[in-house]
């Protein structure tokens, strides 16, 4: 180990002039270690310690593991010496550069702990734009942990003051040249984001990520006319052509992260978890076996309205604005249909959403904030009001707007039930006063909103909308632990998908339970267009209606990871296929008999199984392919 303790940065000299590979090795490559790396690969070891082995022993010490963890001290010597070559001109840079690695790996094993994975560079890149929002920024940082962060600021603190002292991040400056230094240090690092192989440096691999987000995603050929609309139904009439006839009002109200494993289900004191959701299961249609296609709200409402894939790279309302659609809203509106969007979140300009849906169909769009009594704020908590701020806020609104002479399409998104789900206040936490799990915190969140749902019936019976079609779901569903998974960026399994279904229609719609098939958020705008006797209508959907004569073959159910390094995923029940993106591998299970998803049967799959649900997974390919190309509607 060599140290400099200056400004002045050493020459290396050939000795008597002779080229040798060490005089080559000291020109081209930056052989110094300082205290960062020695901080950095103890704080690896230690964080590596707490993860997979006191945390979840889910590692096992093979050679393959072993061989993972030593590549790691590797990338992360490569990152060391490529930030250290390029900071050796100024002793700021050297500071800053020292405690930028410091901060960045310690919060990013703070991240892996807490979510139990690397940080995705497609987590970032698709969030940045609401990276301003309040309720980001304290995701974030409990994504981190209160843990991580203090270590690593009081990390900071502390070399701040030995600096001053005694130069520990100054001190050590590569030899010049330094520009051989930092292109060899560069060529290697960039070998090792282009390389085959992981890391479980986390800094790395957040950077190898993103190399991942650009490059093509798949090896499918996609077979696509330019100039052709495949997704359009031809088949039919368009709305406007349709005679006029009396039609209902429809209510459709996504409850945030409702998972459908608490729907039936009780608390080990034996009470239920959603009992009023329980009691209206008599009243209408339930599907037992329903998916959310991705894991966000913007997704979910995508999936919902426009029944499409929703995209598996970046989201639909921000960066393919511009892409022509025909929503549900649309289709309904030309069919002499009000269209009405009213969600709790505060913002709606998070994700685009305000824009999004006005353009896509929707008259009216509102959030609460502006409809909020004084006495409504003491209701707030985490990412905003609780659902019966909205529930009785909204009809309230409703009330005072003259009724209109057009049947209602109302779409209602809550948002009390959101992640982290510890902000409950304690007089309010029905099962686990002092939760310590994500599970518990989540059973007392869900447990409340179900409890504020006898308002919502209570206060529809009680509006213009009483005779309505009410169709209740939600945005996605919310891993809380089954796989060891608690955030909706890692979970791939189907408890990070199922939520629930409920139709409501008296005198239309028999109460029953489909248990036969599968379904997905994908069905609803299809199933919807059924009831009203307007499945003729032109459109793109591409799901498939639940009432009505069904084929006989379970129709393909698409979910969409994004996360992760992609896992995108295909259900014809009862068999599941989930392809990684990143690696390439696969998993496949057969649902009813292993529910809980255990056991991978990819190597003695029947071919015939195998080849159908690789086939079905095009689609996905072929959805991102006109989404790219704005090929799902035609313009005019």
């Amino acid at each position: 180990m060599s140290v400099g303790y200056t400004d002045r940065v050493p020459v290396a000299e050939p000795r008597g002039g002779s080229w040798t590979v060490r005089a080559a090795l000291r020109w081209a490559l930056p052989l110094e270690i300082g205290p960062v790396y020695l901080m950095l690969v103890i704080n690896q070891i230690v964080w590596f310690m707490i993860i997979h082995i006191a945390n979840t022993r889910a590692l096992p010490l093979t050679l393959k593991n072993v061989s993972l963890l030593l590549y790691s001290f590797f990338t992360l010597l490569l990152l060391t010496q490529l930030i250290g070559s390029i900071t050796s001109w100024s002793r700021p840079l050297r500071v800053i550069g020292g405690l930028l690695l410091v901060f960045c790996y310690v919060n990013l094993f703070g991240y892996h702990q807490t979510t139990r994975t690397s940080l995705d560079y497609s987590v970032a890149a698709d969030n940045i734009g609401n990276s301003g929002s309040p309720g980001s920024g304290v995701l974030v940082l409990k994504a981190c942990g209160i843990p991580a962060m203090s270590v690593s600021a009081a990390l900071v603190i502390l070399l701040l003051v030995l600096e001053r002292k005694w130069r520990v991040l100054s001190r050590t400056v590569q030899r010049s040249p330094l520009w051989p230094k930092v292109a060899s240090s560069a060529a290697l690092y960039l070998g090792v984001l282009l390389a085959p192989w992981t890391t479980y440096d986390d800094v790395t691999y957040f950077w190898k990520s993103g190399f991942d987000y650009y490059k093509p995603s798949s090896n499918y050929k996609i077979d696509h006319r330019p100039g052709t609309y495949p997704f359009v139904h031809n088949r039919g009439r368009r709305a406007a052509d349709l005679p006029p006839g009396p039609r209902p009002d429809i209510v459709l109200l996504s409850i945030e992260s409702f998972n459908a494993d608490v729907v039936g289900r009780r608390a080990p004191s034996g009470a239920e978890y959603t009992p009023v959701f329980n009691r209206a299961l008599e009243r209408g249609v339930y599907v037992e076996r329903f998916y959310g296609n991705s894991v966000q709200t913007c997704k979910g409402l995508f999936a919902t309205l426009f029944s499409l894939v929703p995209s598996y790279r970046t989201k639909v309302f921000t960066y393919y604005f511009d892409v022509r659609f025909r929503s549900l809203p649309a289709v309904l509106r030309k069919a002499g249909y009000e269209t009405m969007f009213f969600q709790a979140y505060e913002d709606l300009d998070f994700d685009r959403t305000r824009d999004f849906l006005r353009k896509n169909g929707f008259e009216t769009v509102e959030s609460l904030e502006g409809h909020m009594t004084p006495e409504d704020r003491a209701q707030v908590w985490g990412w905003g009001p609780e659902d019966q701020v909205l529930y009785r806020r909204f009809f309230d609104y409703l009330g005072r707007r003259p009724p209109g002479k057009r049947p209602l399409f109302l779409h209602l998104v809550t948002v009390a039930n959101h992640m982290d789900f510890s902000a409950v206040p304690p007089s309010k936490r029905a099962f686990y006063p002092h939760p310590r799990k994500r599970a518990e915190s989540y059973a007392n969140s869900i447990h409340l909103s179900d409890a504020q749902l006898a308002l919502f019936f209570e206060r529809l019976g009680r509006s213009r909308l009483r005779d309505a079609l009410v169709i209740i779901t939600a945005d996605h569903a919310m891993p809380v632990g089954r796989h060891g998974l608690i955030h909706n960026e890692t979970g791939l399994y189907d408890d990070s998908f199922r939520v629930p279904l409920l139709m409501i229609w008296p005198g239309h719609l028999a109460p029953r339970r489909v248990t036969e098939r599968a379904y997905s958020q994908m069905d609803i705008a299809p199933t919807v267009l059924a009831l009203l006797g307007l499945s003729g209508v032109q459109n793109h959907f591409q799901g498939t209606s639940i009432i009505g004569a069904q084929p006989m073959a379970q129709h393909p159910i698409y979910l969409v990871q994004p996360y992760s390094g992609r896992y995108l995923e295909v259900v014809r029940y009862p068999y599941k296929l989930i392809f990684h993106d990143r690696t390439k591998e696969e998993m496949l299970f057969n649902l009813a008999k292993d529910p809980d998803e255990h056991r991978n049967l990819i190597e003695g799959a029947a071919p015939e199984v195998l080849r159908g649900l690789r086939r079905d997974l095009s689609f996905v390919y072929l959805n991102q392919h006109l989404m790219e190309r704005d090929a799902f509607w035609p313009p005019g």
